[in-house]
């Protein structure tokens, strides 16, 4: 009923809320959601429906190597995500 995208949403939230961890985590984690709304919502003006369905998700991503203690393409090599929202993590390309 949520379809894909909106799942997707909701599992990577889950995912990121769900450990409380130390104060420092708990920070990036504040700050990785915040990035991921205003990205969302940024792209809510300027792209049509089909191009922003990352965007959340990209938002949220960015902050994973701060997270991790790891590089980003580190970090992200086995999560599968779309090849647009790679290219806006690592490459800082696409819409």
């Amino acid at each position: 009923m949520l379809g894909h995208d909106q799942l997707y949403r909701r599992l990577t939230l889950l995912l990121f809320t769900h450990e409380q961890g130390n104060p420092r985590s708990r920070a990036l984690l504040r700050n990785a959601v915040v990035r991921a709304r205003l990205t969302e919502a940024l792209g809510e003006q300027q792209l049509s429906r089909a191009e922003r369905g990352g965007l959340f998700i990209a938002g949220i991503l960015s902050m994973l190597d701060a997270l991790l203690g790891l590089p980003l393409e580190q970090a992200i090599a086995r999560l599968h995500l779309p090849d647009n929202v790679v290219d806006a993590l690592i490459a800082g390309t696409g819409p």
